[in-house]
């Protein structure tokens, strides 16, 4: 296959795995790029399905525990399964395996690069709430106001506040005063 074909081919797998897994409009708007593509390229749906069938070994990299977390529970909705068979190789702490199709694979990244960014922000908003509970602040410093907030940062600030109720507080005395 062609490097022009590949690409081509790699494109379609991921609007076809849109169009699968997509909701609504995204959906509807993937199967008519889909069938555009196809026209357009001359290929028809056994020229994806026969390469998208078969299972090949797929891996995925992550930088932390949330985002491995986040890769294998993408894994675990597109395979519609609690026990996908995933492996790590020996000595990686940063990559996991699983056998599965080019488009379950383009469904994962798809699903997996939309909630990423969402993860993280909730974590950020969650590792304020934390801060806020434990009062891990300056308490007689002169701190930020409100209007000095955007409106975007003072939501947040109020998520932060929100999740720091339902936190544990930890008793946590400073051994040495400021004098």
């Amino acid at each position: 296959m062609t490097d022009k074909r590949n690409a081509v081919v790699d494109r379609l797998r991921k609007v076809l795995a849109l169009a699968i897994g997509g909701t609504g409009g995204e959906r509807d708007n993937a199967e008519r790029q889909l069938e555009a593509m196809l026209r357009k390229h001359g290929l028809t749906m056994d020229d994806i399905d026969d390469e998208t069938v078969k299972k090949v070994k797929v891996e995925f990299h992550f930088r932390n525990e949330f985002e491995e977390k986040l890769a294998m529970q993408t894994v675990s909705f597109v395979l519609d399964t609690y026990s996908p068979e995933i492996w790590h190789q020996k000595g990686s702490r940063s990559r996991f395996h699983v056998y599965i199709t080019p488009a379950e694979k383009a469904q994962c990244d798809y699903i997996y690069e939309i909630l990423k960014p969402a993860m993280m922000s909730v974590l950020d908003t969650a590792y304020n709430g934390f801060l806020i509970a434990q009062k891990l602040f300056p308490q007689t410093a002169e701190g930020l106001s409100a209007k000095d907030l955007s409106q975007d940062e003072l939501m947040r600030l109020k998520q932060a506040s929100a999740m720091s109720e339902f936190m544990a507080k930890e008793p946590i005395n400073k051994a040495i005063t400021n004098s």
